[in-house]
């Protein structure tokens, strides 16, 4: 856990992100429980016992444009590793391309997108489509930069 809170505070100083207002913690119930998930309301009393601003982000706050915003969310974390509810898939790549963060624990982050009210993942999305192998990283410090290949499908 206290690599974590380095891993945070470290994230957000480097890109001047500390100043907006806060770490949304994303908290859904209803979520299958998996050995690998992160307690979210432990995570919301790490994080404030390390000074930082941070409070549970509910699944409707997370599918809301209005609430969803890197004016309101510094860095949001999603601790259920690959599950992401399928009504929150638009506002949160709204929220990317304003320049919103996120840190995902406990698995490949959107890997099974959900609907609240069913038992079955929902079909996987196009975020998915490009192999793994054709996209290029460059890893420097304060960013990392993805490239996808000309045609390839990118929703970010």
């Amino acid at each position: 856990m206290r690599f974590l809170c380095q891993v945070v505070i470290g994230w957000m100083l480097g890109t001047a992100a500390f100043g907006q207002n806060m770490v949304g913690v994303w908290y859904d119930p209803s979520v299958p429980p998996h050995p690998g998930h992160a307690n979210p309301q432990q995570l919301v009393a790490l994080l404030k016992r390390h000074h930082l601003p941070a409070r549970v982000l509910s699944t409707e706050e997370l599918s809301s444009p209005q609430s969803l915003t890197p004016e309101r969310f510094a860095l949001v974390v999603l601790p259920y590793g690959a599950f992401f509810p399928e009504s929150a898939v638009e506002p949160f790549r709204r929220y990317l391309k304003a320049g919103g963060r996120f840190l995902s624990l406990g698995g490949y982050a959107f890997d099974e997108v959900y609907q609240q009210d069913a038992a079955q993942p929902t079909e996987k999305l196009r975020w998915e489509k490009v192999a793994p192998e054709e996209v290029r990283t460059d890893i420097a410090p304060n960013h990392i930069r993805l490239t996808v290949p000309a045609g390839g499908p990118v929703d970010w």
